[in-house]
């Protein structure tokens, strides 16, 4: 038993080792895919399409109940809390212009009715004018004779 066999023991060893770490390597990354990588990849996918459509009403999977669990659960309560202001909001925006028309036109009422009381106040003048002058003349006349 010679040192060219002791090294291929070793060889042997070492391979063995790689191999086995090499195994342990795929599984945890397997494991971590699973437990971290895919549920971030869905939040993410979840938040893009929220994005592209405006649909507050889309929830990510909760996978775990560990860290990346209370991440999916915080992520869907921020959305659901979004979507309710959004709501609200919209709501807020219908009443603010119902309300801008009805100022409008109650604007344009009252631009109405005060050319129509420029138009009365213009013409009751006139009407008054007219019989008013020649009872101011006749007056006087009398005046001056007196």
């Amino acid at each position: 038993y010679g040192a060219p066999a002791r090294i291929q023991d070793y060889l042997l060893i070492l391979a063995g080792v790689l191999l086995a770490s090499l195994a342990v390597a795929i599984a945890l990354s397997a494991w971590l895919q699973r437990a971290v990588t895919r549920p971030i990849r869905s939040v993410s996918e979840v938040a893009r399409r929220v994005m592209e459509q405006r649909d507050f009403s889309l929830r990510a999977t909760r996978t775990s109940d560990d860290e990346v669990g209370y991440l999916v659960d915080a992520f869907n309560g921020m959305l659901a809390e979004v979507g309710q202001r959004t709501v609200a909001l919209e709501a807020t925006n219908r009443s603010l212009e119902r309300e801008m028309q009805d100022r409008r036109a109650a604007e344009e009422a009252l631009r109405t009715a005060d050319r129509r009381k420029d138009e009365f106040l213009a013409t009751l003048a006139h009407e008054l004018r007219n019989p008013l002058a020649p009872m101011r003349n006749a007056l006087q006349i009398l005046s001056s004779r007196g």
